[in-house]
C-alpha cells in the first residue's frame, strides 16, 4: 500500500478502509451516505489492477446507483481504464478489452433477475480469477428467496474478488445480513445454511396467518458475536466519527419570478397562508397548499378540480 498513488486525495477513514480491505479476496465496506465507500472500492480496484491481480471490475447496482459510478471512475481510478455502462446484452467481452486498461462493467442489479441477465453477466468472466465483483447497496440481495440473490450468489461462486457496500447492512433484521455475506462466502459467518444462522442469532415463534403458520422473529440473541464476526471482514465508517469530513454547507438560492408568475405565486400564497392559519382544517389539506406553492415556482399549478391554472 505504500507505493499505491491515489488520483484523489484520500479522508483519514477512507485510507484506513482501503488499508483493510485492499488485499482480501471478500470484503464488505459498511460506510455511511457521505463517507465515500464509492471511492475507497475504486481504489480498492485500482490496487489490485496494480498488483496484477484484477483485470474486471463488475458493478452491480440499483438504476438509480449504477450509471453515478462512471463519474465517480473518471473522478478517483488512478490507473488507466475503459467503461461499459450500456445493455448488458451489448457489453464488449473481456477478452477483447485493452489488457493494459482496468475494464469497468456498470450494469443495474434487475438485470440479475432473470436467468437471461445471469448468462450475460457469466459471459463476461473470462478471466474469473482476476475478476472483482462489487454489489452497491448490498441490501438489494438480503432477500435470499428472490431470483437476483440467487443469481448474484451463483456468480459470486465463480470469481477471485468480491465486494459488498451499504451504509446500512441491516434494515429490518440481521437476518438480512447473510444474503449479503453468503454472496461474499457462506463460510465467512460460520454457517453455510441460513437455517444454522437463524437459529444462532433468532429465536422464532409461530404465528398464524389465516389457517397458515408462518415463522417470524421473536428476538434477536448474541448479537455482540455476530459483530465480532462481521469486523473480521468488513469495515464500518459512520459519518459523525469521521473528524476531517468537511461541514455541510447550505447555500440559499433567490430568483424573481416573471409579473405573470408572481401575481399568481401571490395569489396562491394568500390563500395558503389563510388555509394553514385555520385551525379546523387538516395537515393533510394544509400540505396541499404548500405543494401548489412549490408547483407554482416550478412553472405551473393545478386547481383542485386537476385543471392546470397556470404555465409559465
Amino acid at each position: 500500500m505504500k507505493n499505491f498513488e491515489y488520483k484523489t486525495k484520500p479522508f483519514e477513514h477512507q485510507r484506513e478502509a482501503l488499508k483493510r480491505g485492499a488485499n482480501s479476496n471478500n470484503f464488505a465496506y459498511f460506510m455511511e451516505m457521505g463517507t465515500g465507500k464509492t471511492k475507497v472500492t475504486i481504489d480498492n480496484a485500482s490496487y489490485l489492477f496494480t498488483q496484477d491481480k484484477v483485470k474486471i471490475a463488475i458493478v452491480i447496482a440499483p438504476n438509480s446507483v449504477y450509471l453515478n459510478w462512471k463519474k465517480e471512475i473518471e473522478t478517483h481510478c488512478s490507473v488507466d481504464y475503459e467503461i461499459f455502462s450500456h445493455k448488458v446484452d451489448e457489453m464488449v467481452s473481456p477478452q477483447f478489452a485493452d489488457p493494459l486498461k482496468l475494464t469497468w462493467y456498470l450494469m443495474n442489479v434487475e438485470a440479475l433477475s432473470h436467468k437471461s441477465g445471469l448468462r450475460k453477466v457469466k459471459d463476461l468472466l473470462t478471466f474469473p480469477h482476476e475478476t472483482m465483483i462489487i454489489i452497491d447497496e448490498a441490501t438489494t440481495i438480503k432477500n435470499r428467496s428472490a431470483n437476483r440473490t440467487k443469481n448474484i450468489i451463483e456468480i459470486g461462486k465463480h470469481v477471485g474478488y468480491k465486494r459488498i457496500l451499504t451504509g446500512s447492512p441491516v434494515t429490518k433484521s440481521p437476518l438480512d445480513l447473510y444474503s449479503q455475506c453468503a454472496f461474499l462466502d457462506r463460510s465467512l459467518l460460520g454457517h453455510e445454511s441460513f437455517y444454522t444462522f437463524r437459529a444462532r442469532y433468532a429465536v422464532m415463534h409461530e404465528i398464524d396467518m389465516g389457517g397458515r403458520a408462518v415463522l417470524l422473529p421473536k428476538y434477536y440473541t448474541n448479537l455482540e458475536e455476530l459483530e465480532q464476526n462481521l469486523k473480521k471482514f468488513s469495515y464500518r465508517c459512520r459519518k459523525a466519527e469521521c473528524l476531517d469530513l468537511p461541514e455541510k454547507l447550505y447555500t440559499q438560492h433567490y430568483i424573481t419570478l416573471k409579473d405573470e408568475h408572481q401575481r399568481a405565486y401571490d395569489k396562491l400564497k394568500k390563500n395558503a397562508w389563510a388555509v394553514i392559519q385555520d385551525e379546523e382544517v387538516s395537515y393533510s389539506n394544509k400540505l396541499t397548499e404548500i405543494l401548489k406553492l412549490h408547483q407554482c415556482v416550478n412553472g405551473h399549478v393545478k386547481a383542485d378540480d386537476g385543471t392546470n391554472i397556470g404555465i409559465f
